[in-house]
């Protein structure tokens, strides 16, 4: 560290600046020592096994306060955004339903006939910068989540989604779902296949669902519950189904359910990227994918089967090919090896290699591989 004096046009300030001089090359002492000091101990530290290194660090670490824990929690939460799962609506093709529109009529009937129109999609970059700064400190006390989107302000409630949605919100005291209670599985069952399985579910197979509730399997995990997947539903899912079907028995306030779903943030799932921006439609199609996509499961196991043991006749014959390269590789090193010393024998000697007399071949019945 390089320090300049500094001379004053008098005494008085020759003198001040002297004694600061002075001061400045103690100070310089100071930093030269604990420059010094802290050489020694990285010294001292880089001495120390690895392990023991590790064990000082974790240490360190536990020191941390808890104000800093929360800024290495929220940098953790803002990187680990784009990385994760984002689900966008799909909207119901009503010329595709023209002839069997139950599923029209049940979105009318639970006052969402939104998800029947056209959908603008969403912006990529604002959705995770969404997430990103998202703030949920008040979603308990108030019912508010706010967030900021290139430096805007945005608080999401359940009045806000219902506005967006168009949707008119019952009456609190007539909303009985969600529940604590779950609802009995068999009931669900038997209402959601055309035929009960006889194995114990779930896992749930969509392909076996009722037409129906295979639309409805789409909507509800596109639209109101994309924590869940379509293709292999819970149930938490079959039971938001049973009620969204149900709605003279079960009504629910599904404004407030899609902000609870925003209040819990987003989970790592199967979905590894982004939707495209423009949404997909839900068409009559999934009817004929989702039974593609529950084939039964005997001939799936027999396919197994067959596929487990083409792959260990495979691997046996890789092996015994790999193994008869290796003995060829030796053979050809040893003849190269023989014919070397050969030559350098008759170069250097007046001897010269005879083959010895070959004995008859006797007839085998086994097999001669080499």
């Amino acid at each position: 560290m390089v320090r300049t004096k500094q001379v004053g046009a008098s005494v008085s300030g020759k003198g001040k600046s002297v004694a600061s001089s002075s001061r400045q090359e103690s100070g310089e002492e100071i930093v030269e020592e604990s420059e010094h000091d802290s050489m020694e101990e990285d010294s001292d530290e880089d001495s120390v096994p690895l392990e023991s290194r590790t064990g000082q660090r974790e240490k360190r670490r536990k020191r941390r306060t808890s104000e800093v824990m929360e800024a290495d929690a929220k940098l953790d939460w803002v990187e680990s955004i784009p990385l994760r799962g984002f689900k966008s609506e799909r909207q119901v093709n009503r010329r595709s339903f023209v002839n069997d529109n139950d599923i029209i009529i049940l979105l009318e009937n639970q006052g969402l006939r939104f998800w029947t129109r056209a959908l603008l999609g969403y912006n990529e970059v604002g959705v995770i910068e969404f997430y990103q700064n998202l703030d949920t400190s008040e979603a308990l006390t108030n019912g508010k989540i706010k967030s900021k989107v290139h430096n805007k302000k945005i608080v999401v409630d359940a009045v806000a989604i219902a506005k967006y949605l168009r949707y008119e919100r019952p009456k609190g005291d007539l909303v009985n779902f969600p529940r604590s209670k779950p609802i009995d599985s068999d009931v669900i069952n038997n209402d959601l296949y055309t035929t009960i399985p006889s194995i114990r579910v779930p896992p749930h197979k969509p392909g076996k669902f009722k037409d129906i509730y295979r639309v409805l399997n789409q909507v509800v995990h596109y639209n109101l519950y994309p924590r869940g997947a379509e293709n292999k539903p819970s149930k938490r899912s079959v039971e938001t189904m049973y009620a969204f079907m149900n709605d003279a028995e079960y009504r629910a306030d599904w404004s407030r359910f899609i902000f609870e779903q925003i209040e819990k943030g987003i989970s790592k799932g199967p979905y590894e990227k982004l939707d495209q921006p423009s949404p997909r439609v839900i068409t009559k199609a999934v009817l004929v994918k989702s039974k593609s996509q529950s084939k039964a499961s005997y001939s799936r196991n027999i396919r197994r089967a067959i596929s487990f043991r083409f792959a260990f006749t495979r691997a046996i014959s890789m092996k015994e090919k790999n193994e008869r390269k290796k003995l060829a590789r030796e053979v050809g090193e040893l003849k190269h090896e023989l014919h070397w010393h050969t030559q350098y024998i008759e170069s250097t000697t007046d001897e010269k290699y005879v083959a010895p007399p070959r004995a008859e071949e006797v007839e085998s019945e086994e097999e001669v591989l080499f």
